[in-house]
């Protein structure tokens, strides 16, 4: 089977500070464009490179974390640890506030995270 070239354009100092961080973890750029092309195939869709997520897997995200949560709970008439809920509160205080960057990274998936380590399951 024969081998088809991919070519790209991006700034010198960006080939060469990536190109570092490939050689610290033991990869080529052809390695490591061909593992993103086989996570493009695998998936059938890029939504691992823009950050754009499917209504339906936000909706699953959704549920798990409720069900999660729920895992805390108290069961009868207990209080819950308020430090148990602090991280998951500083996130959504801060989404509500307006306090983090609408162009960051996927910040909904670092406020599921937040609730996921503050119950211990991450």
């Amino acid at each position: 089977m024969g081998e088809a070239m991919v070519t790209g354009r991006m700034a010198p100092g960006k080939k060469r500070r990536g190109g570092l961080v490939l050689q610290r973890e033991g990869l080529t750029a052809s390695q490591a464009i061909n593992r993103m092309y086989d996570k493009l195939i695998e998936n059938g869709d890029a939504s691992f490179l823009t950050g754009i997520v499917a209504a339906e897997d936000e909706a699953a995200w959704d549920n798990a974390v409720e069900f999660v949560d729920s895992l805390s709970e108290p069961v009868s008439g207990g209080t819950s640890d308020i430090a148990d809920e602090a991280p998951s509160a500083l996130v959504d205080g801060a989404f509500e506030h307006g306090d983090l960057p609408a162009d960051g990274p996927d910040l909904a998936a670092i406020a599921r995270a937040a609730r996921f380590s503050s119950r211990g399951v991450i």
